[in-house]
C-alpha cells in the first residue's frame, strides 16, 4: 500500500489552510495529486499549504539523522527511512507537552497542535505533525519537489530544515527525531525569526501517555514500493435558472433535523468595493491587499503552469504570467429555515469558471491542455472572498445563525478575471445534503447544479 508522510497526518480545520493562503484539503487526503480536474483546478499544486518536499538529489546521495535515513531518488524526490531496533522499550502511547514561547498562543478553533502569534490572524506560526515508522528494512515514504535543506541541531537532537521551491507553495518545515520516544516530529513554520523557532522547538518534549490520553502519532507502513494510484472524478454539471429554489436536510445545533432552502436573489458585477466592509472579507483575501486605497480592485497575476511528477519533474513549472483585471461578482441569497430548531445555515455558493462544451456539458475553463498538463490557474476565487453575514471563528466562516422559521438574505462575493466573467457560473456540490433542486427530488444525472453569472 502505498503511504506517504502526507497521508499519514490528522486532517488539519481547512479554515485554517485557508488563512495561510494555501489548500491542504487535497493534499492531505488524496495519494497522489494525479486526480482529474475538479473544482480547484490548480491548488491542490500551487497553493498547498502543507504540502511536503524534502530533499533534493544533487546536494548528498544519504545521510543519516540518528536513525532516520534520507536518500536521493530521481531528480527531486527523497525517500524517508527509520533503523532502530524493533524491540526496544519505547512508549506504545506518549503525550507531547508544547510551551510555546512568549507571543506565540494556541485556539480551540485552530486545533491543539497549532500556534499562532497572538492576537493575530493564523498567517504565522507553527503546526505540528507526528509520526513513526513501523519496524522493518523496507520502511520508507516518498516525499517529492524541494528547493534546499540545512542540518543543524535543536533542542539537543539533530534536525534538518527544509525549504519548498519558489512559487510552489506551503511552509518551511523541520525534521527532528526524538529518540528516546520513537517519534519524529515535523514542524511546519512561516514568518518566524530563527531564535522564535529554536525557542519553539526548545518547548517540545514528550511524555509517556495511556490508550485514553494521548497525542495521535501517525505511522508510516510501507513495503517501499510505490503502487500508481489514481482517484477518478467526474463533474456533471447541470445548469439551473437563478430563481431556482434549493432545499437542504440538516441538523440543528441540538441535533434534530432541520429543512433549509436557498434561493440566488440577485447578481450584480462591481470593480470597487469601498462600500463593503472589511472585516466581512475572507482572511485569504484581505480587503487591503485585493484593492486599493479607493477601493478599486487591483489585478491579480494568473500563471500558466505545466504539471510535473515531482520526482523526475518539478510538480509546477510557471510556463508564463499575465496579470488579470478583476471584477467583484456579488450575488445575495435568500435563507429560509423551514423547521421550529434554531440552527446554523451552511453558505454552500462557490464559483467556478467554466467552458461550454455542447450538448449540455461543462468544463473548467483553467484546462488549456489536459494531455500535456497545462493548466492555468483559477480564473476566480473559488474561495469565498466576502461574505455579509458569518461567525465569528476561522472554521465558521462560511456559516451564519438562522432562527426557527427564519428567511434572511446573506451577500457572497466572488472575485473574478473581467475577461472570464461572461463563464463564470455559481455552483452547489451535490454533496451538500440536497433534497430537493426546484421541485424534482431527482438528483441523478448530475453531480454540480451551477447558477449562470452574466
Amino acid at each position: 500500500m502505498k503511504t506517504t508522510i502526507k497521508n499519514a497526518f490528522k486532517e488539519t480545520p481547512p479554515r485554517f489552510h485557508y488563512s495561510i493562503r494555501s489548500s491542504i484539503n487535497e493534499a492531505t487526503t488524496s495519494p497522489i495529486r494525479h486526480k482529474n480536474r475538479i473544482s480547484r483546478p490548480l491548488r491542490i499544486i500551487i497553493a498547498a499549504a502543507l504540502i511536503l518536499a524534502i530533499i533534493p538529489s544533487a546536494v548528498f546521495g544519504a545521510s543519516k539523522l540518528y536513525g532516520l535515513l534520507i536518500e536521493s531518488e530521481g531528480a527531486y524526490g527523497v525517500r524517508l527511512k527509520l533503523s532502530y531496533e524493533a524491540d526496544a522499550d519505547y512508549p506504545e502511547y506518549v503525550k507531547m507537552v508544547v510551551n510555546p514561547p512568549a507571543g506565540f498562543e494556541t485556539r480551540p478553533n485552530l486545533g491543539e497542535e497549532k500556534y499562532c502569534r497572538v492576537g493575530e490572524e493564523p498567517v504565522s506560526g507553527f503546526s505540528i505533525a507526528l509520526f513513526r515508522f513501523a519496524p522493518g528494512d523496507d520502511i520508507s515514504a516518498l516525499e517529492k519537489d524541494v528547493a534546499a535543506f540545512s542540518e543543524t541541531v535543536m533542542n539537543g537532537h539533530r534536525a534538518y530544515l527544509v525549504t519548498p521551491p519558489e512559487g510552489y507553495g506551503g511552509w518551511d518545515r523541520l525534521f527532528i527525531y526524538y529518540e528516546y520516544a520513537n517519534v519524529t516530529v515535523l514542524l511546519y513554520y512561516h514568518d518566524v525569526t530563527q531564535n522564535e523557532l529554536e525557542a519553539f522547538v526548545a518547548g517540545i518534549s514528550f511524555v509517556e501517555g495511556t490508550e485514553d490520553d494521548h497525542t495521535y502519532v501517525a505511522t508510516i507502513e510501507t513495503d517501499g514500493e510505490e503502487e500508481d494510484v489514481v482517484y477518478e472524478f467526474n463533474e456533471v454539471f447541470k445548469e439551473f435558472s437563478r430563481d431556482t429554489v434549493v432545499t437542504y436536510a440538516g441538523i440543528s445545533e441540538e441535533g434534530k433535523p432541520v429543512t433549509i432552502t436557498s434561493q440566488i436573489s440577485d447578481i450584480r458585477y462591481t470593480e470597487n468595493i469601498s462600500l463593503l466592509d472589511a472585516d466581512d472579507f475572507n482572511s485569504l483575501y484581505p480587503y487591503d491587499e485585493i484593492a486599493d486605497e479607493n477601493g478599486d480592485l487591483l489585478p491579480k497575476t494568473v500563471r500558466i503552469v505545466q504539471e510535473g511528477d515531482g520526482i523526475e519533474t518539478p510538480s509546477v513549472n510557471t510556463i508564463s504570467t499575465e496579470e488579470a483585471d478583476q471584477v467583484m461578482v456579488l450575488a445575495d441569497i435568500t435563507y429560509t429555515n423551514k423547521s421550529d430548531e434554531d440552527t446554523l445555515a451552511y453558505v454552500n455558493y462557490w464559483m467556478n469558471v467554466l467552458n461550454e462544451d455542447g450538448e449540455g456539458g461543462f468544463s473548467h475553463a483553467e484546462v488549456i491542455d489536459r494531455e500535456k498538463k497545462i493548466f492555468a490557474d483559477a480564473y476566480c476565487d473559488t474561495e469565498r472572498t466576502y461574505q455579509s453575514e458569518h461567525g465569528d471563528t476561522i472554521k465558521g466562516f462560511y456559516s451564519f445563525p438562522l432562527g426557527a422559521g427564519e428567511t434572511k438574505t446573506v451577500t457572497v462575493g466572488f472575485r473574478c478575471n473581467r475577461d472570464e466573467l461572461e463563464k463564470a457560473y455559481l455552483v452547489i456540490y451535490n454533496d451538500a445534503d440536497i433534497k430537493s433542486v426546484g421541485t424534482s427530488e431527482d438528483l441523478t444525472g448530475f453531480n454540480r447544479c451551477i447558477f449562470k453569472v452574466k
